[in-house]
């Protein structure tokens, strides 16, 4: 494509697709020093409710609950892409 004098040449348009895919969330409680204490902290599908963790189609965490030396929740997305 010939350049104009004083115009920027065209940009290049991008196609964004959308679609829904699967995710499954998971919660890990850590310790002060990022740790999980144990397979206790680990709140997923499998395991969806710990003391003060639920996990389903949200996360709810009742903080009056958490042990002392819980200093954070990790929350993890994990995405399936189907190919």
């Amino acid at each position: 494509m010939p350049r104009t004098t004083g115009r920027s040449p065209p940009t290049p348009r991008s196609t964004h697709t959308r679609r829904e895919v699967r995710c499954d969330v998971s919660a890990v409680l850590l310790n002060r020093n990022s740790k999980v204490r144990n397979d206790d902290d680990l709140v997923f599908y499998n395991r969806p409710s710990h003391d003060s963790v639920v996990v389903g189609d949200t996360i709810t965490a009742d903080m009056g609950f958490l042990a002392e030396d819980v200093a954070a929740i990790a929350v993890i997305v994990s995405i399936g892409l189907e190919v």
